[in-house]
């Protein structure tokens, strides 16, 4: 009666996301709905980001909150896209309309909102679509709108996680693995400062420890010598935890020579690494984002 969207004529596929919402939710608990789509139109050729919530169109008003989470997230959402990636990007609006995903006959236990990226019938648009860290960044803007929207329905000064930590290296001493690292950036619309930082280190590069709180950018590691170590570094604070640096590595040489320098190089991450894929002869060729086999900035480990 949830899930399935033919069992009692009971709907389709996208009030199917919105029913489960609302039946996984727990009673009383904070919770927001916002569902990511990309638009297109009968003829082509338009462009820009649009956001939904569920207007008089319906047959009952919108639940409290889902205009403000609106205009939020789309606010985010072009100021994110039009700092990092074209500075006159079409800023559609927020709207109203009685999509199943945000009507309230579906999902009245939380304020709902779809967001239409961009269109994926227009060459340009397209572009962006299929650029992995364009869609990085739209992510960040709409997690810093949820954010944004708790806060200031609370009353209280938002904290957005850090961005992760760059110019990681692990260098070789006389007293062991030296760790050293810069702040990621910060401010609007990326994420906040961090006020501390977790090392997690591994002998393999792959299984990892639960992290070493540091207050610093460096920090040494005591190792045998011989032994390989590898290290990343996240960023914290009120917000949370910021996705992972890459990774580095040393090996702790007996002497606290460090005669051979191993640089990661490998910082591509862009729609030439998209895979190829058949899934069906209706469909033709397609291209698959799976960033796990595209870049998982580790390439350090195998070399």
């Amino acid at each position: 009666s949830v899930y399935d969207p033919y069992w009692n004529g009971n709907g389709s596929d996208p009030s199917v996301r919105s029913r489960w919402s609302a039946w996984e939710h727990p009673s009383g608990e904070d919770a927001v709905y916002l569902s990511w789509h990309t638009n297109a139109t009968a003829t082509g050729g338009a462009r820009g980001t649009v956001t939904y919530y569920a207007g008089n169109e319906c047959s009952s008003p919108a639940v409290d909150g889902s205009l403000d989470l609106s205009e939020i997230v789309q606010e985010e959402l072009i100021d994110s896209i039009t700092t990092f990636w074209e500075s006159d990007w079409y800023d559609r609006g927020v709207k109203t309309a009685c999509f199943s995903e945000v009507a309230p006959y579906n999902n009245d236990e939380m304020p709902s909102t779809l967001v239409e990226l961009a269109f994926h019938d227009t060459e340009e648009d397209v572009w962006h679509i299929k650029q992995p860290k364009f869609r990085l960044d739209s992510s960040r803007a709409m997690y810093r709108g949820i954010v944004r929207y708790f806060a200031e329905r609370d009353g209280i000064t938002p904290t957005f996680l850090p961005e992760p930590p760059t110019d990681i290296r692990a260098i070789n001493t006389d007293n062991g693995v030296e760790v050293s690292w810069k702040p990621g950036p910060s401010g609007a619309p990326l994420g906040d400062s961090a006020d501390e930082y977790v090392l997690y280190s591994s002998l393999d590069g792959r299984s990892w420890d639960n992290g070493t709180i540091v207050d610093d950018t460096s920090t040494l590691l005591t190792t045998e010598a011989g032994d390989n170590l590898y290290v990343r570094v996240t960023g914290t604070n009120e917000g949370g935890e910021s996705f992972p640096s890459n990774v580095v590595g040393a090996r702790h040489s007996p002497d606290g020579t460090a005669p051979i320098l191993v640089v990661d190089a490998f910082d591509r991450l862009d729609s030439g690494l998209l895979e190829w894929e058949d899934p069906h002869y209706s469909i033709g060729m397609i291209v698959r984002m799976n960033t796990r086999r595209m870049n998982t900035y580790d390439i350090i480990v195998p070399h």
